[in-house]
């Protein structure tokens, strides 16, 4: 049964880590701004991006991601080590 477990969490993360891998490289850092908790703004300076060209980037994040929500997308975040559980 703990196996089992295991390899639920493991085909998940897979998973997760498949759609992760098919982001661009400035989505890819958009999505771990995001879950860090970074507002569009505070992402668009940091990334020297207009922070409407940052909600788009954000909807193709969570569109790819499959994420319902932004804490959806903390959490697969997570699952995939981008960010800590702090």
């Amino acid at each position: 049964e703990r196996s089992q477990a295991g390899l639920v969490i493991a085909d998940k993360v897979s998973a997760l880590r498949a759609r992760f891998d098919v982001l661009s490289d400035r989505q890819k850092e958009v999505m771990v701004l995001a879950a860090k908790g970074l507002s569009n703004k505070e992402i668009a300076a940091r990334l020297a991006l207009s922070a409407r060209t940052v909600e788009h980037y954000r909807e193709w994040v969570m569109e790819k991601m499959q994420a319902k929500n932004v804490a959806e997308l903390v959490q697969m975040a997570m699952w995939l080590q981008l960010v800590g559980r702090d």
